[in-house]
């Protein structure tokens, strides 16, 4: 597989931090977020996403080795969103991880949510006349419509222009992951000694209040409710996210 494409950054000392991005995004999704880290960092696309080859299928073991091989050899930590969250505890029995944080990873996938990734990733992808109108179905479908800048850098690896139209960059097959294994990651993520903490905000409507108790009693974790916040707790408060970071 041709190496994911991956953006770097920071200085200063500690291990550096690995942002692992959500379902639809890209690394474009950190670009508010990492002015604010004292550290170096390295955020990837994952495959299939953004710049990012596409995997010849998808599950959580292989978008973990794919993100194995673009780290330095040393210890990092890993702040992951949503499916990077899966991805991040999954990539602690493969690579030295001081440390998990996870925001926004749903704990249990319904079986309508399941069988409705699974018929997006059946799909051809859908091409848009113009460029605007493809910008506005990605960021709507990431949730972050909101944004002030329209999602620049998101925008930008997020889309291709095809055949006279516009597409997003995304591998539809990779929408048909599956519901992540939450407590076998867990499990062997704890084993290894890395530390893990789970945050979602309280006004994810992926994640409800609650929903990270019992893995919080079965495996010690860490568990933060981000107050006032959404599913995209790292671009609605990317300070109050960087906090949750281990020293």
């Amino acid at each position: 597989m041709t190496a994911l494409h991956v953006v770097r950054g920071g200085a200063g000392a500690g291990p550096p931090v690995v942002l692992l991005h959500g379902m639809s995004g890209n690394a474009g999704v950190w670009s508010d977020l990492v002015p604010l880290l004292d550290r170096r960092w390295l955020a990837p696309d994952l495959p299939g996403h953004g710049r990012s080859p596409a995997l010849s299928a998808y599950d959580y073991d292989g978008y973990a080795r794919a993100v194995a091989r673009i780290l330095p050899a040393e210890q990092v930590l890993v702040l992951g969103h949503s499916l990077g969250g899966a991805i991040g505890l999954r990539l602690a029995a493969l690579h030295p991880v001081a440390g998990v944080v996870s925001v926004g990873l749903r704990a249990g996938w319904p079986p309508e949510f399941v069988a409705t990734l699974a018929a997006l990733g059946a799909k051809p992808q859908r091409t848009f006349p113009d460029r605007a109108a493809a910008a506005e179905f990605l960021l709507r479908i990431n949730g972050l419509g909101q944004l002030q800048d329209g999602g620049r850098e998101l925008v930008d690896r997020g889309l291709v222009g095809r055949d006279g139209g516009w597409r997003l960059a995304q591998d539809p097959p990779s929408y048909a992951v599956g519901p992540p294994p939450f407590d076998a990651l867990l499990a062997d993520t704890v084993a290894a000694g890395t530390p893990v903490t789970l945050a979602h905000g309280d006004r994810d409507q992926m994640v409800a209040v609650g929903d990270y108790d019992g893995l919080a009693e079965r495996y010690g974790v860490t568990v933060h409710v981000l107050q006032g916040l959404g599913h995209n707790a790292h671009v609605e408060a990317p300070a109050a996210v960087v906090r949750l970071l281990p020293s």
